[in-house]
């Protein structure tokens, strides 16, 4: 009986304890929980990936100004977001024929009016002997491009002073001997010649430079008169130089005339002719001075 009571007793309290379980118990939701995503924070306007924000941009900062250029050796060919710049294409070498000579031109001589001329009117220039006297005459062979340099030099000793020596002659009169201190100066010509391509001409920077000494008594004719014999010795001589620097442009055949006239009228004539050796060929695009 006793057993039986208790049995009763035990299933009427299951129902509460069962209840009271659930109570203290947190609520699970059957729904399935979403999978969690990787933790990424990049935020793109007003989208943020792994969750959606709807309004402006919670933080947004913008800055203007101008693009600074990048340094470009050559012409601009569009934009910034344009086509990309590209540099001229570089002309192909060519063998070139450079001919410089400097004429010294007499009273009667007359300068070409032109400006330019053939290389046959060049060459007929320098034939005339009686007109034109020929002081340097350089004919190179170069590749365009690279430059060609000549240089004619010779050390010329100059009187740099003079001491008189008294002593007596053998007839017992009183006499002076003299003698000069010498001095070595450098004097010559040098010529440069950098030719380049520019489509079916050539482009020549030329360089010339000479110098000479000249002596007091060179142009005058002897004196008898001792003194003014001994004066034109004792004056110093005079450096002379003269340069010429230059850009020109000539097709193949062509020459051009430079003239220059000193401060004793003395002219001179600078004369250059070009001829492109393998003119025949198809010149390349592209190209321009140096």
């Amino acid at each position: 009986m006793t057993s039986r009571l208790a049995l009763l007793l035990l299933l009427a309290l299951c129902p509460a304890l069962a209840a009271a379980e659930e109570e203290s118990s947190p609520r699970r939701s059957n729904k399935p929980e979403p999978a969690k995503g990787a933790d990424v924070n990049v935020q793109n306007g007003t989208v943020q990936f792994g969750t959606v924000q709807y309004g402006p941009p919670q933080s947004t900062a913008v800055q203007s100004g101008a693009m600074q250029p990048t340094p470009y050796q050559g012409p601009a060919m569009g934009g910034v977001f344009g086509p990309a710049a590209v540099a001229p294409p570089t002309a192909m070498p060519r063998m070139l024929r450079v001919r410089v000579t400097l004429l010294e031109a007499g009273p009667k001589a007359k300068t070409p009016q032109e400006a330019l001329l053939s290389i046959e009117e060049m060459q007929e220039m320098i034939d005339q002997k009686e007109t034109f006297e020929v002081i340097h005459s350089f004919d190179l062979t170069t590749v365009s491009g690279h430059e060609t340099k000549v240089q004619q030099g010779a050390r010329k000793p100059v009187v740099t002073g003079t001491q008189f020596i008294p002593q007596r002659g053998p007839d017992g009169r009183a006499t002076a001997s003299r003698a000069n201190s010498y001095s070595q100066e450098n004097v010559g010509t040098l010529l440069k010649v950098a030719p380049q391509m520019f489509g079916h001409r050539a482009v020549l920077r030329v360089n010339f430079e000479r110098s000479d000494i000249v002596h007091p008594d060179e142009d005058e004719e002897d004196d008898e008169d001792e003194e003014d014999n001994i004066r034109r010795t004792l004056e110093p001589p005079a450096t002379t130089t003269m340069t010429i620097e230059t850009v020109v442009m000539l097709e193949s055949g062509q020459a051009t005339v430079l003239s220059t006239q000193d401060s004793r009228g003395v002219r001179h004539l600078l004369l250059v002719g070009v001829e492109i050796l393998n003119a025949g060929d198809q010149p390349m695009g592209g190209g321009g001075f140096f």
